[in-house]
């Protein structure tokens, strides 16, 4: 049986070095990705994480494009 919170453990994959801050920061992180998720209109077309997958992969390449366009040839 462990014997930290096993909200730090789950945080973690599974570690025990794991400190309140850390724990702090993930459930920042995370509660930013749901309201993300349920209030960008964007976004709350998204049902699986495969087409959040496809979503960043597509905005990956977007920005990259944006950022080439600006180089000066």
């Amino acid at each position: 049986m462990p014997t930290q919170p096993i909200a730090l453990i789950i945080a973690h994959g599974g570690t025990m070095d794991a400190n309140e801050s850390n724990l702090i920061n993930e459930l920042v992180l995370l509660k930013r990705l749901i309201t993300a998720l349920l209030l960008n209109e964007e976004l709350n077309k998204i049902c699986n994480v495969q087409q959040l997958n496809d979503w960043i992969k597509n905005k990956k390449i977007l920005k990259n494009n944006q950022q080439l366009k600006k180089l000066p040839l």
